[in-house]
């Protein structure tokens, strides 16, 4: 089959190659598969175009491990992605979307990022069991989990936060070695691994290679990875390597003497105790252009595959959407239990916020609804708890569904769970802090502002209201990447809202073309509603001015209600398919 294009980000893109570019994958020997690429080429879509990867060519056989290497921007990274994307018919966690290829076998190949991206309050364990109960592939994931917990040698870990930077945990040599554990849930039989001992000492670094050699590549895995100047010790435990210099191949064979004496027959001889690895790097980027060309005319070496039908297999079924909801759930309330200083934070911000304004309109429902003043009082005190509560139940996911994002987008490129199991599971916990929150507030501002309302309803209103506001920083937050870009946007989402309220200014006095703005707003609905609560039985003048001036009609509260849910669902639909979209480039 041939390999036709693939997008690198925005820009990159596989040139047509015709039948000359081709992935061979899926000739078994028992267990095991033999990888070989041919004349793969790489060029940006840009004008002018760029050419990444040139023609290269190589082969991986079961039961080896091949190291890639190059300096940075050689295209080692390029290529090994490539390949998955080739051999999995999906986006990759770096960026490539390859299309061409129709694999026998799609979930037999896995991919370890060099950045790890996990939950910061998971144990190994915990996150071990979570990929294998949604992807695992035997019936026994727990025992699977305690196996992959064995093989890896993290049980002295298991139970151990994995951490951040601000939360204390696992070292860096055994989150790698979690996130390895994660991939081999799969069993799969090709594994690539993107620097896997990047930020790692010395000896954690011969750890982690010692392990993957061993315990997965001596198991009859073909074992792929990107190396970034490894030590003599670890560069010693790969069988091949191939160089990358350019884009194109300077070097693909085995270690030890046939290294060395290609290097002497290039005038390049490798000097006493230097370690090979950092002597062929240090050549490769010094080296002029014909100097290389020497190099690459005795590059590629081929594996002979042998003559066998290729290995059909069937994907694997996805998890209920059950579980996954169920299992997410459980982790953010892991989340919330064991780091509760946002817990903390959200109770004493809304206790401190809801005494201070329900002082400040002490009594404000209780006064005579003939002055008007005391309506626009009245007003007043309604349109800052609604304000309140809005604020203080959707501000903090500007902050908090940002910084998660990345382990939703690598958890959903492996295929752990599907993006409206990961929205419905945040749902269920911002239910329970919306409901938490909402109590607080109406539970202070109730009694001290002397509100006419019935207690229940004001409560429910206020949460529907923040829910649906809240649905609306989620889809902004899908487009951010990061919290400080969420927090830049966060305005275009909170001022509207309060300007259309009629509080700040009087609806009949915003120009008819802007208007319509008012009916996309959450709190305005949410305030309608409130209103209609709190002056039910209200028809003197300043009462009927205030909804007149407002354009509020109380007989249709249940419209308002209505409308609050329909903003909710369309802002968490949009939310979906845009984090489906950015999953999908990622």
């Amino acid at each position: 089959m041939a390999l036709d294009t693939a997008r690198l980000g925005e820009a990159a893109v596989y040139a047509p190659l015709g039948a000359e570019g081709t992935l061979e994958w899926g000739w078994s020997s028992g267990e095991t598969y033999y990888l070989s690429w041919r004349n793969i080429n790489v060029s940006t879509r840009g004008k002018p175009a760029k050419q990444i990867l040139h023609g290269l060519s190589g082969d991986c056989s079961p039961g080896t491990m091949k190291a890639l290497m190059g300096a940075s921007g050689s295209g080692k990274t390029t290529l090994a992605t490539a390949l998955l994307n080739v051999l999995s018919r999906r986006g990759s966690l770096a960026g490539l979307d390859v299309h061409g290829w129709v694999s026998q076998g799609c979930e037999k190949a896995a991919f370890v990022a060099q950045d790890f991206w996990c939950v910061a309050t998971d144990t190994p364990r915990e996150a071990i069991s979570f990929a294998a109960h949604l992807r695992g592939s035997g019936p026994n994931r727990v025992a699977q989990a305690e196996d992959l917990l064995r093989m890896l040698r993290l049980e002295k870990c298991a139970d151990t936060y994995l951490g951040n930077d601000l939360l204390k945990g696992c070292s860096g040599g055994e989150r790698r070695r979690t996130a390895v554990a994660i991939e081999l849930v799969t069993d799969p039989t090709v594994i690539f691994l993107d620097e896997p001992t990047s930020g790692l000492d010395s000896y954690a670094a011969y750890v982690v290679i010692q392990l993957l050699r061993d315990q997965i590549a001596k198991r009859g895995k073909t074992v792929l990875c990107t190396i970034h100047q490894p030590s003599s010790e670890v560069f010693g435990l790969f069988e091949t390597v191939d160089f990358l210099r350019a884009g194109k191949l300077v070097y693909s064979g085995q270690l030890g003497s046939p290294l060395r004496e290609r290097f002497a027959a290039c005038a390049f001889p490798l000097p006493p105790d230097t370690n090979p690895a950092d002597h062929a790097l240090f050549v490769f980027q010094t080296c002029t252009d014909a100097e290389a060309l020497v190099f690459q005319q005795h590059a590629t070496t081929v594996l002979e595959i042998p003559e066998e039908n290729p290995v059909k297999s069937s994907k694997p079924q996805p998890s209920s959407l059950l579980l996954e909801v169920k299992l997410l759930a459980r982790r953010e309330v892991f989340i919330l239990l064991r780091d509760p200083k946002e817990l903390y934070s959200r109770v004493m911000m809304t206790s401190i916020l809801g005494v201070l304004v329900s002082l400040c309109f002490k009594n404000a429902g209780g006064r005579s609804n003939n002055d008007f003043a005391n309506v626009q009082t009245h007003f007043g005190a309604v349109n800052q708890i609604s304000i309140m509560g809005v604020m203080a139940i959707s501000q903090p996911l500007i902050l908090t569904f940002p910084a998660q994002r990345a382990v939703l987008l690598r958890e959903y490129a492996a295929h752990t769970y599907r993006i409206i199991s990961y929205v419905a599971s945040k749902l269920t916990i911002e239910l329970f802090l919306c409901m938490l929150q909402s109590t607080i507030i109406v539970t202070i501002c109730y009694w001290i502002m002397d509100l006419q309302g019935s207690f229940i309803h004001l409560l429910l209103v206020i949460a529907l209201m923040a829910l649906s506001t809240s649905s609306s920083v989620v889809l902004l937050s899908a487009f951010a990447d990061k919290p400080e870009v969420a927090m830049q946007f966060a305005p275009l989402v909170v001022i509207p809202q309060m300007l259309f309220t009629g509080f700040f200014v009087r609806i009949d006095q915003i120009p008819t073309l802007l208007r319509w703005v008012q009916w996309v707003c959450a709190l305005k609905y949410g305030i309608n509603v409130i209103l209609a609560i709190e002056f039910k039985d209200c028809h003197t003048e300043a009462c009927n001015e205030l909804f007149s001036t407002n354009n509020i009609h109380r007989e249709d509260w249940q419209l308002y209600i209505l409308a609050l849910v329909a903003i909710f669902a369309c802002f968490r639909f949009g939310a979906i398919l845009v984090l489906r979209h950015y999953a999908l480039r990622s």
